[in-house]
């Protein structure tokens, strides 16, 4: 495939893309448009979560994408893993994040001799509150119909 090649397909289904729900019903309000765009985005990424999901399955089931649960590559590894007729396919590994089990600090602390006052105190002072999460979900609305 030849970049212009490449460029007219990427653009088509680009297009095909954002062209997707842009007949919105009629409406006589004007924040209609925003709620309807979100639907629209929201089902779109539904759809596309589940798609890249089972791609990645099948992927990884042909010998595709490597089994990274089983045999993770090391932490900075770049590298190219499939090289296909029309697409090829790298891997970056990022580097891990670390975590604390707050049960298992205190344990040991515990055990370590710290007294249970100091270690609440502490816990207080080191903790705070996560930001709640705030979870959208949008749906067409329909008017009941006789039959």
């Amino acid at each position: 495939m030849t970049r212009r090649e490449r460029s007219k397909l990427l653009t088509a289904i680009n297009k095909q893309f954002s062209d997707i729900g842009n007949k919105m019903p009629t409406s006589t309000s004007n924040v209609s448009p925003a709620a309807w765009e979100y639907f629209i985005a929201s089902h779109l990424s539904s759809l596309c979560s589940g798609r890249s999901k089972n791609a990645k399955a099948t992927a990884m089931r042909e010998g595709v994408l490597p089994d990274y649960e089983d045999n993770p590559l090391p932490p900075g590894e770049y590298v190219p893993i499939f090289n296909g007729e029309h697409v090829n396919i790298n891997l970056l590994v990022r580097q891990p994040s670390t975590s604390v089990d707050a049960k298992k600090m205190a344990d040991f602390l515990l055990g370590a001799g710290v007294a249970q006052e100091v270690l609440d105190k502490a816990m207080q002072h080191a903790s705070r509150p996560s930001r709640p999460a705030h979870v959208f979900s949008s749906y067409i609305k329909v008017e009941d119909e006789d039959e």
